[in-house]
């Protein structure tokens, strides 16, 4: 991967407080810069947008609010900005802020989390090692399966002490200790912007105006825990990169099926491992958002099928993504064959699962005719158990 994450072609929805001061304010990322949207509202930068729109500029911490104005907008605002910081007036550069200079945050307040199941590799491969069979439910390939997840878990870019609960050793009775297979799942996950109203549901063909935007996701395999990365790639950003997904066969339940229900991004997805004894990182995991099963307008449509609404700031994940290849196996579970198999880690010894002091770096990219927009790093290192 060569290039900047955060060319004017990305600009991405962040927060950010500048370090030993207080309040968050609305960002965006160019180049290696945070640049202070609050700031450039406050300055009528926005003003064509409506009052609505640029009173929440103005005002808010996060970027809920805004999200929910819909689709016509946010191309609006995109628009806006992108003629802003392209112009000659360098009249914006006074709202420009190193990187190294300012504090990260949570870009969205998250009310809820739902995990999907997507890849079917994935599903196919956890069958064989916990089911002892391949074959998946026919119900699998009818709509997409999900969870609810503890939003309450999720932050930035930290650092994750190993897990503690119960498990058993062959031959052993039950025993509370530190998780003995720790692992990460390289996932993304999409942001919620226009909700719904409880009891009504969203047709397939409107799904894709309800996204705000994505994110890589790390979710360890404990299950307490999900770590995301701190920007929110636009949906417009990503639009020079959509796909049709392959026809689903057999086919879906009818409220997933349609022409406009097929459509996914060309993502590259990777998982870097590091650990205290090696000064570089491996690539374990080379994937793609393209091997997923269910399309994000098929998650959602069905997720408020039965009337369960979104709310803007909802996040939906799509589950492991793994691809046919061992190479784009996306989690230990797969690459080491549920602990049977070892890999040659970052220091050159051969192990199964997480250690601690690893790190676990996922990064993604989209690129095309010239053009190559990027996520950042979603970064964590495992922590001894408390």
């Amino acid at each position: 991967m060569k290039g900047n994450d955060f060319p004017i072609h990305n600009l991405p929805y962040g927060v950010f407080r500048q370090k030993a001061q207080h309040g968050s304010r609305l960002a965006t990322a160019l180049g290696e810069d945070v640049i202070d949207v609050t700031g450039l509202a406050l300055d009528g930068n926005f003003s064509e947008l409506g009052i609505n729109a640029e009173d929440i500029l103005k005002t808010a911490t996060y970027w809920n609010d805004f999200a929910a104005l819909g689709r016509e907008i946010h191309s609006a605002y995109r628009k806006t900005l992108t003629t802003l910081l392209a112009g000659e007036d360098a009249a914006w550069r006074q709202y420009a802020y190193p990187t190294s200079d300012v504090d990260l945050q949570l870009p969205i307040c998250i009310g809820d989390y739902t995990d999907f199941w997507c890849s079917e590799t994935h599903a196919l491969n956890g069958g064989t090692l916990n089911r002892g069979t391949a074959k998946l439910p026919a119900a699998w390939y009818r709509l997409p399966g999900g969870y609810m997840g503890r939003a309450s878990s999720i932050g930035v870019n930290q650092n994750v002490h190993r897990p503690i609960g119960q498990y058993q050793l062959p031959g052993n009775e039950p025993e509370l200790g530190p998780c003995q297979k720790f692992d990460f799942e390289l996932e993304f996950a999409w942001v919620i912007g226009k909700g719904n109203q409880l009891g009504k549901s969203i047709p397939l063909e409107e799904s894709e105006e309800h996204l705000f935007g994505a994110m890589l996701m790390n979710d360890w395999s404990a299950r307490d825990f999900a770590l995301y990365e701190v920007q929110a790639v636009s949906m417009d950003a990503l639009q020079p990169f959509k796909i049709d997904l392959p026809p689903q066969e057999p086919p879906p339940a009818r409220h997933l099926a349609g022409n406009k229900s097929r459509s996914s991004y060309n993502v590259g997805l990777e998982a870097h491992i590091g650990s205290e004894t090696s000064s570089k990182a491996i690539c374990l995991v080379e994937t793609n958002l393209s091997h997923i099963y269910w399309s994000p307008s098929q998650m959602i449509a069905h997720f408020t099928v039965s009337g369960a609404n979104f709310r803007p700031g909802d996040i939906f994940g799509t589950g492991t993504v793994s691809g046919p290849q061992e190479l784009s196996w996306a989690c230990l579970m797969e690459r080491s064959w549920g602990g049977t198999r070892e890999w040659a880690g970052p220091d050159g010894r051969n192990r199964k699962w997480l250690e601690d002091g690893d790190t676990v770096s996922i990064v993604g990219y989209c690129e095309a005719n010239g053009v190559r927009i990027g996520f950042g790093e979603c970064f964590g290192r495992v922590l001894p158990s408390l």
